[in-house]
Order: structure tokens, then sequence, then C-alpha cells
């Protein structure tokens, strides 16, 4: 199989979990809420794609239009639809008006890296991934900056790095993994010197919507590296056990398959930080 961010952060909170999801594929009903975050991004695609291909920013009503018409075709009762495009609507308005006079023209939206066409591959583990965006940054020099929405409550840059006990590293994990399959992707021939995470949900504290972003040492790439290859080669040996950090089964689609009687307690240890 092709791994991608994903299916690598995946397996490092639970092996189990990645087992159900990419080799038994047991099919997942998706929440509410993850369509709404599917609906945002998916209007965001389309919004950017309409800047790069007209050159020109399109006004806050064309974006809700957008919006209203992904939103109208997700599986939602009605009750449920209504409730999330008054969210979109709110969460959008305030992305818009707050960027309207820094939109980038893309230089790609939603691209590919890796796959049938042009395989990519780290030693002998194939790879694949896609990112939402990839901005410009010097023609000259071709350097670009690579582009990950998240819905949801931003996080805080100490949260990204996973140094507070209420953060993780996989949104820095996954920024890192698009950079190394843009590197290694030969057809790709731009060098990627910014990793963003662009926060669409909700502004922060101070009223500003949070736009992180990430330069990647050589040592962040040499331990992503390390740690793809040790999980190929876990995957390889059918090392699928459970997580014993129960903070990950919360949320979980699986968590009644592997607890019907219910999440076991998490210890205080794990509440601690290394």
């Amino acid at each position: 199989m092709q791994l991608s961010a994903t299916a690598l952060t995946t397996y490092q909170q639970c092996p189990y979990k990645f087992k159900l999801k990419y080799l038994v594929r047991i099919p997942e009903a998706q929440s509410p809420l993850l369509i709404y975050g599917s609906a945002v991004h998916k209007s965001l695609e389309l919004f950017f794609k309409q800047i790069k291909g007209a050159l020109a920013v399109p006004s806050l009503k064309e974006l809700l239009t957008i919006y209203y018409s992904v939103l109208a075709r997700q599986p939602l009762a009605e009750s449920e639809k209504r409730a999330r495009r008054q969210q979109g609507e709110q969460v959008l308005t305030a992305y818009y008006r707050q960027h309207k006079d820094e939109f980038p023209t893309p230089l790609f939206v939603e691209r590919w890296f890796g796959g049938q066409f042009s395989p990519i591959f780290l030693g002998q583990v194939p790879l694949v991934g896609k990112v939402d965006r990839v901005d410009l940054l010097d023609s000259t020099k071709k350097t670009v900056r690579i582009v990950d929405y998240k819905t949801g409550r931003p996080k805080s840059y100490n949260e990204i790095l996973g140094q507070t006990a209420a953060g993780d590293n996989s949104q820095l994990t996954q920024l890192l993994f698009y950079k190394l399959i843009a590197e290694l992707d030969r057809s790709f021939e731009y060098e990627v010197v910014e990793l963003q995470l662009d926060f669409i949900e909700g502004p922060s504290k101070d009223h500003s919507f949070k736009r992180p972003s990430v330069a990647a040492s050589p040592q962040q790439m040499v331990e992503l590296k390390d740690s793809i290859q040790s999980v190929f080669e876990q995957i390889k040996a059918l090392n699928f056990d459970r997580t014993t950090d129960y903070r990950v089964c919360d949320g979980c689609p699986f968590h009644y398959h592997c607890w019907p009687e219910g999440i076991p307690q998490i210890k205080p240890e794990q509440l601690t930080l290394a």
C-alpha cells in the first residue's frame, strides 16, 4: 500500500485503528462535523480555483454561493444542513473579511504527489499525498509555500509542535510529510521553504484567524524519514496493537468495537508530558 500523511499519523496514534481503516477497510459513517469540514475544504478549493483561473478574487457572495451549493449535496438531515449552513456562513464571512486583501493567486490547488502516474518512494516505501494549496513565493528562486486548511479549534504553535498536554504533533507530521513528498517528486520543480496551517474555523481569542507557519529543520526531516521507515517495517511485520493512550479513542469511529463497555480511564501519567 502507499503511505499517506494521514495513514502515517493514524498508525502512530493507534496501529489497530490503522488496520481497521486502511487494511480491513471497514466503512465509516461520517459525522455531521466531518461532513461540514469537508464542505468547507471543497468550497475553498473551488474558490481558489476561481482566483487562479480569473486572476481576481471572487466576492464574498460568490464564496458563500459556492459553499451553499457544496453543502446542499451533502448527506445531512435538513435540520443539520440548516445549522451547518449558518455555521459555515458565519465562519467563511469572517474569514473572507479578514483575508480579502491578501488572498494569493495559487500556483496549484489540490496538488497530488505520487500515485499511479508519478510514483514516489522513500527507499522501498511508496508515498502519496495531496496538498490543499501551493503558493509561489519567489518566481526566480522557485520557492513555494504549502498550505493546509484546518477546521476546528485553532491551535497554538506549541500545541502544533506537541509541546502541551492538550496538543499532539500529528499536524506538524503532516506538514513535514508534504514537504518530503514534494522533494521526492521529480515532476515538482519548486523548493518548499514554508509550511502553513490555515485555520478556517472560528476566530481566535484576539479575534484574528491563525495561520501558523513552520520552517522544517533538517533534523525534523531526518526524524520523519526514520519514522516512515519504522512504521512501514511494523506494518510489514503485522504489528497492529491497540493504543494504550485512550485519549485517542475518544471520537474514534471504532471505539465501540474496541471498548463496547466504555473507554478505559486515562491513567494519570498519560496526562503528563514526557
